[in-house]
């Protein structure tokens, strides 16, 4: 018997709905007066190794710096702890989401002004 797509992609929409339920759940604590989220941000994957992500970042931490006093972000990718690390930020939080299996870390770090 062939499974219905519609009935798989629910599940699968379910997983992923509380799997990000969670996730923001890690996020929140560190969300305070002058924090920001920065939900998504990446690279496409064949552009990757050239400088382009960390380019990136830095340009919009700079935007965010004139409104906001602190960035939190998650990842669920390790191997991108690095990263985050050499652009300024602190691993705050990190665990395992239970629905998913998937390592969630937290990272945060304080923006400055620039003119």
């Amino acid at each position: 018997m062939q499974e219905r797509p519609l009935r798989r992609g629910i599940g699968v929409w379910w997983r992923l709905s509380a799997h990000e339920d969670a996730g923001m759940a890690r996020v929140r604590p560190f969300l305070g007066q002058g924090s920001v989220y920065l939900g998504t941000l990446g690279v496409e994957p064949s552009l990757a190794g050239r400088g382009h992500g960390g380019r990136l970042l830095q340009r919009t931490l700079a935007v965010l710096s004139q409104r906001w006093t602190t960035c939190v972000l998650r990842t669920e990718q390790p191997r991108n702890a690095a990263f985050y690390r050499k652009h300024g930020f602190t691993l705050v939080d990190e665990g395992v989401v239970p629905v998913s299996g998937l390592r969630v870390l937290v990272f945060s770090r304080p923006l400055e002004k620039t003119s």
